[in-house]
């Protein structure tokens, strides 16, 4: 009688990358503008150089080169601001960080400017900390982005 046992390392699949990250893989060059930009921020003095500047210095840094230009990929920046009469002075804020690509509709056989992949970014602070704050949140979101293009990179 003859008995036999195999075993193999039991190992996780790696966790496969999303599609709508996956594409942001192999990005150098990148387009750079405000799609939207809030009334109440240009009313209190925050402008389109506020929410770029901060996206632009990560990209630099990180080696990208992004230019003010409508070219794809691009990344859109869009925000919006809420205000409640009853406490004033706390502005709630969400900018949304749009990654618009240029991508093939099958079904319509056509290409298309389209948002491949939306990051968020929120808050909820004091008016006189509202620019800084926002500056934060890019700066921090945008880094995301680099980390997220690396990976997407590796994938192709």
């Amino acid at each position: 009688m003859f008995t036999s046992v195999l075993a193999a390392p039991i190992l996780q699949k790696p966790e496969k990358m999303p599609d709508e990250l996956r594409a942001l893989g192999r990005i150098r060059k990148v387009g750079l503008r405000v799609g939207l930009l809030d009334d109440y921020l240009q009313d209190i003095g925050i402008g389109k150089k506020d929410l770029l500047d901060p996206a632009r210095a990560v990209l630099e840094q990180s080696g990208f080169e992004p230019v003010e230009e409508e070219t794809t990929p691009r990344i859109d920046i869009k925000s919006i601001t809420m205000r409640n009469g009853r406490y004033e002075g706390a502005v709630g804020f969400v900018i949304f960080i749009d990654f618009v690509q240029r991508a093939r509709v099958l079904r319509l056989d056509t290409d298309l400017n389209l948002p491949t992949a939306t990051l968020p970014c929120f808050g909820l602070v004091d008016k006189d900390d509202l620019k800084e704050r926002i500056r934060t949140e890019i700066t921090s979101t945008i880094k995301y982005f680099v980390e997220v293009e690396r990976k997407a990179s590796k994938t192709w």
